[in-house]
């Protein structure tokens, strides 16, 4: 470092430089500059961070096998939670719920016969609801395909039971109405009283099966509703228990709900240009 010597008199002035420093401390001062930069960067670094980024996410810690909390817990020393239910159970609100009967009809189409508890017979559409959350999505010949809550599952046709059929059998004495009357000669069908409550209640299912023709009413499709009746296509039913058939309406006043009071309906017609004769009879009080 320079520094200016001055005379006493003040006549003139010298100049003299002090010694440089060595290699070694210069090296050793900016080491000690480059330190205290990087500090001085880690330092805004780590506060800007905490201050402008993301917040952290704690994730738990994993369980180990000498963990005492888990092996109290796999213990169940206050007893184990309730499992949950099975995808594919049926839930609380359709536990009552039960096929009576199927009309299956092409590519999963047709009608199904439900009982729900208290709430009596349901005669359903595929593609309908049968309970709030519940749809019929298809009617097969033993069963049908429900659709609850995204899940879909099977529920087979009702089986009679042992018990069902000594209750059936014992639910009104035989009487004539059970049998044929005098110069009948045909079919005897048997219809189960709740089918016909579920068809009086659904029109639109037996009024898509018939339609007003020349004499009577023509059969207009051969579904699994029109085998039911014991019907085909092209078949022209004329009169039951006497009265002319001229409207799909007059099924329900004169075959359906004459059969829901155990009375026998004999409906007369034409099948392949011959006379036809069927003869219902209601199931519960004349079994078979």
């Amino acid at each position: 470092m320079a520094t200016d010597d001055v005379s006493e008199a003040g006549l003139y002035a010298t100049v003299s430089e002090s010694p440089a420093l060595p290699w070694s401390w210069r090296l050793v001062a900016a080491g000690a500059m480059l330190v205290a930069l990087a500090l001085l960067t880690a330092v805004l670094a780590y506060w800007g961070w905490r201050w402008f980024g993301p917040a952290p996410t704690l994730s738990p810690p994993a369980a180990t096998e000498g963990d005492p909390l888990r092996r109290i817990a796999e213990a169940h020393l206050f007893g184990a939670a309730a499992p949950s239910a099975a995808a594919n159970e049926p839930s609380m609100a359709s536990a009552d719920l039960r096929l009576l009967g199927v009309f299956a009809q092409r590519d999963g189409q047709g009608y199904a016969l439900f009982r729900a508890g208290t709430r009596g017979p349901l005669f359903v559409a595929a593609g309908t609801d049968v309970l709030p959350g519940m749809r019929l999505e298809a009617v097969q010949p033993g069963s049908v395909t429900l659709l609850e809550g995204g899940v879909r599952r099977e529920m087979p046709l009702r089986r009679v039971t042992a018990g069902d059929k000594a209750r059936v059998a014992t639910a009104l004495p035989r009487t004539a109405q059970c049998t044929a009357p005098a110069g009948f000669a045909g079919p005897i069908l048997r219809l189960n009283a709740e089918l016909l409550s579920g068809m009086i209640n659904a029109p639109d299912t037996w009024k898509a099966l018939v339609q007003p023709g020349p004499g009577g009413l023509l059969v207009r499709d051969q579904s699994g509703f029109a085998g039911m009746m014991g019907l085909r296509n092209g078949d022209r039913v004329e009169r039951a228990n006497g009265v002319a058939l001229a409207l799909p309406e007059d099924i329900a006043a004169t075959v359906l709900k004459p059969l829901t009071r155990s009375q026998a309906v004999w409906v007369s017609g034409i099948r392949d240009g011959k006379p036809q004769q069927w003869l219902y009879l209601n199931a519960g009080a004349c079994p078979a």
